[in-house]
């Protein structure tokens, strides 16, 4: 008979996971002079796949995204504006406005891990592709990361705010005589990122196409992280990321400094969307809502995360039927409740809705060592 369809399918998700989060999805929304016939999307996972018709900056912005850091991401998919007006059939021009708000119905209906636009800022349109990514993330439930420059004023575990100036060495950098400003640099950042596995963070990651960047005291490296930037160091050899922090800075009881950490929100993102892409695909109108087929649901997510578990991807993950969330859906249903057994609250009829809960232990990457000697 086998093991339910959806217990093998949260086993198989954990079990390609490193294959999937090594390898996290790069979208960059980049401007061209477009003509008639050129495409406006397109994805590559080589460089020799990036189109000819692309000006040398965008061809770099590809290249610098595809470099990766342990491995390259998977894929980088691309949306270009037109920056001369219409393509195609319609003679009238498109605005830089219209643009936009094509590129972000694009980002709506991919699959993209870390967005980037080279020309954001340049473009004026920096608050508003912030403000778009945290309404994908708050309201459309997209679990999305900006990464874009000088975005430090936000407070958002989506938005990665980068703040510094690279030099190149030279060899790959096309667009401004081996200076990338932070602007130009952030499909790099993504593309590190999105190349970075799991259980490690972009903390001291080495920047080898670069020489040097602009110099921080201690001090100002630690003030920059504390403010949410995402800032770089020369160690005298290389070039690195000083620590993998968002944008994040308000925290709350429930909301941890924890979020600031690129790492552990890259990981919540990668359960958020295993879970739901599963539940959607696997769960909602094949099965009963009723407790049998609620402990199956519940023994396919557990087994799910004990897989992410054994690869170190969390240290501990349990998931149970919600009890006192069915007490509470009974007592508003006029249910009396009182002379009512867990067992019984459990074992309840709670129309279409299933009460979950849970917890998940996520391991912080080693970041900061401690190691005094006495003689």
């Amino acid at each position: 008979m086998g093991a339910p369809i959806i217990n093998i399918s949260f086993i198989e998700k954990a079990k390609t996971i490193f294959g999937r989060a090594e390898r996290g999805i790069v979208g960059l929304i980049l401007k061209d002079n477009l003509v008639e016939g050129n495409p406006q999307k397109f994805t590559v996972q080589l460089t020799d796949e990036i189109p000819e018709y692309l000006s040398d900056f965008n061809k770099e912005q590809i290249k610098l995204a595809l470099m990766g850091n342990v491995t390259a991401p998977k894929k980088v998919v691309c949306y270009v504006m037109n920056a001369g007006g219409s393509v195609g059939d319609d003679d009238e021009p498109t605005s830089l406005t219209e643009e936009y708000k094509k590129a972000r119905a694009w980002v709506r209906e991919t699959k993209i891990h870390f967005l980037a636009c080279p020309t954001v800022e340049t473009d004026g349109r920096l608050a508003d592709m912030i403000a778009f990514v945290k309404e994908e993330i708050n309201v459309n439930k997209n679990k999305i990361m900006g990464v874009f420059p000088f975005a430090n004023t936000e407070d958002s575990d989506g938005i990665i705010g980068c703040e510094f100036t690279a030099y190149t060495t030279g060899e790959t950098h096309t667009a401004t005589s081996g200076v990338y400003t932070a602007e130009e640099y952030c499909s790099r950042i993504a593309g590190f990122i999105a190349g970075t596995p799991f259980n490690m963070s972009i903390t001291y990651g080495t920047l080898n196409d670069l020489s040097n960047c602009n110099r921080l005291t201690v001090a100002e490296q630690d003030e920059a992280v504390d403010a949410g930037k995402l800032v770089l160091m020369h160690d005298g050899e290389k070039v690195k990321i000083v620590r993998g922090v968002n944008t994040f800075k308000s925290t709350t009881k429930t909301k941890s400094i924890s979020f600031k950490k690129i790492k552990i929100v890259n990981i919540m993102n990668l359960i958020y969307d295993d879970l739901v892409k599963t539940i959607r695909d696997e769960y909602i109108g094949k099965f009963n809502n009723d407790y049998d087929d609620k402990c199956i649901l519940v023994t396919a997510i557990n087994a799910y995360f004990m897989n992410l578990v054994t690869q170190s991807v969390i240290t501990s993950g349990e998931c149970q039927i919600d009890l006192e969330a069915q007490r509470n859906y009974l007592r508003m249903a006029g249910e009396d409740v009182t002379e009512m057994t867990d067992k019984e609250i459990l074992k309840a009829n709670t129309g279409s809705i299933v009460y979950l809960t849970g917890k998940v232990g996520i391991p912080d990457a080693i970041e900061d060592v401690e190691f005094p000697i006495y003689l």
